[in-house]
């Protein structure tokens, strides 16, 4: 499957997907809000927002949830707390212009290693954005939550160098 390439800036385009998600989740009304997040749960891709960009003229981003390794019982007061960690990562890494630690698949996808940690009573949650090609000039913003254990463990390999043990 082949599309035309477009170059995409990740600093712009998360500072962009961070204040759709911002007017979509928190200063829309709540009913509004719950209805998109209802929206997602249920499997469905949501129109999200229009990039612009410098070369190819606009990219049209659906947003979608994968919440099948969320621990727990999901709810939308729990997403929205997730969300907000999520942003708030997304935003520290703009301000302080880090890097994003975007990770490339095979296929062309996008995962932006910025994590945002909720814990709730019935454990820990990691949630993440990604971004796919969808077709021309049309792709998905996915949040993802990912298996606690496995991102703590992987996290833990890559800040960790192997040590050696002097018995």
């Amino acid at each position: 499957m082949s599309f035309e390439q477009i170059n995409l800036d990740p600093n712009e385009l998360l500072a962009a997907a961070n204040e759709n998600l911002n007017a979509r989740f928190y200063a829309s009304s709540r009913l509004e809000s719950k209805q998109l997040y209802q929206q997602l749960v249920d499997g469905q891709s949501v129109p999200f927002m229009h990039i612009g960009t410098q070369d190819s003229g606009e990219v049209v981003t659906d947003l979608v949830l994968d919440h099948s390794e969320y621990v727990g019982a999901i709810s939308f007061s729990r997403f929205r707390k997730g969300l907000a960690m999520l942003m708030l990562s997304i935003k520290h890494r703009l301000d302080k212009n880090l890097s994003m630690n975007p990770l490339f698949s095979e296929t062309g996808e996008v995962l932006f290693n910025v994590p945002g940690v909720h814990e709730a009573e019935d454990g820990t949650n990691v949630l993440v954005a990604g971004l796919q090609q969808v077709g021309p000039g049309h792709a998905a913003l996915k949040l993802m939550y990912l298996n606690p254990t496995e991102y703590i463990k992987a996290a833990a390999e890559v800040s960790d160098p192997p040590s050696s043990s002097n018995a």
